[in-house]
């Protein structure tokens, strides 16, 4: 089966932080899902879609269900 989900922790550090595994999971995926905080953190010109943890989790938890398949980073 194809890898299509990612997990990734953002800590404090940011974006510089991350180590080169989660890098690059981060900049290959098609979707990134995170707090608003952190999606703050992406650079201003990045154009993929970009999804805001909703309250409750369980709605964008169904949400990436629904995109199995696409390569989805969540942060």
């Amino acid at each position: 089966m194809h890898k299509w989900l990612s997990v990734v922790g953002i800590g404090e550090d940011g974006l510089s932080g991350l180590g080169p595994i989660a890098s690059t999971l981060l900049s290959r995926s098609q979707i990134v899902v995170g707090g608003a905080r952190h999606l703050a953190m992406l650079p201003t010109d990045d154009t993929r879609e970009k999804w805001v943890w909703a309250s409750p989790l369980q709605a964008t938890v169904d949400d990436i269900l629904r995109r199995r398949g696409d390569s989805l980073c969540a942060c």
